[in-house]
Formats: C-alpha cells, sequence, structure tokens
C-alpha cells in the first residue's frame, strides 16, 4: 500500500454541536507518497459539511496546505472554518513528519 491515514484534530467551541456530540474535530485523509489526498473525511454534524470538506480537499496536495487553507476561508462560511483549518494543519504537520522519518531511514 502506497498510501497513508492521516488524523489532524483542534478543539472546538464550547457552544459548537461537534463539540457537544464529539469532544473535539477531525479530519481524516488517505494521502499517497506524493502527497496527493485520495480520499477525506472528517466528524461535522452535518452530512452537506462532510461532503463540501471532502470535496474541497480530494485532488488535492497536503503539501499546498497555505493554498487549501485559503480556500476554506475562502469558500467555507460555517461555525467551524478555524477548527478545520487548525485541523488541517496539524495533519500536513503529521504527515509532514512521517514523510521526514521515512527518508531518514
Amino acid at each position: 500500500m502506497k498510501t497513508y491515514y492521516i488524523v489532524g484534530d483542534a478543539q472546538v467551541a464550547s457552544n459548537n454541536p461537534i463539540q457537544q456530540q464529539y469532544g473535539a474535530f477531525f479530519v481524516g485523509l488517505e494521502v499517497n507518497v506524493h502527497g496527493h489526498i485520495i480520499e477525506a473525511s472528517c466528524n461535522a454534524i452535518l452530512p452537506l459539511t462532510r461532503d463540501f470538506v471532502r470535496r474541497l480537499l480530494v485532488g488535492r496536495n497536503i503539501n499546498d496546505i497555505e493554498e487549501i487553507c485559503a480556500d476554506v476561508d475562502r469558500y467555507y462560511h460555517g461555525s467551524s472554518q478555524r477548527t478545520i483549518i487548525v485541523a488541517l494543519k496539524d495533519a500536513h504537520k503529521k504527515y509532514s513528519s512521517k514523510i521526514a522519518s521515512q527518508r531518514e531511514n
């Protein structure tokens, strides 16, 4: 298998339904060795939100994290906008760390 499953997480405001149901926000990414996002999912409450976030991410390269986050800022206007960006940056950090450790071995 030439893909990694990476999960980024972020805290959510106490009045956000995600906090009440899950305790935190998570974004799961299947990313290949070249950084391309093959599949994406998140624990948003509404199915439309999960689908929208997926469409924003699939087909992109995780190494273009600033561009991806700018698109979240530009197109996603839900209450979890900042939370999604933090979770994506966390996933990028984990992916980068994994790739760096692979190169050392």
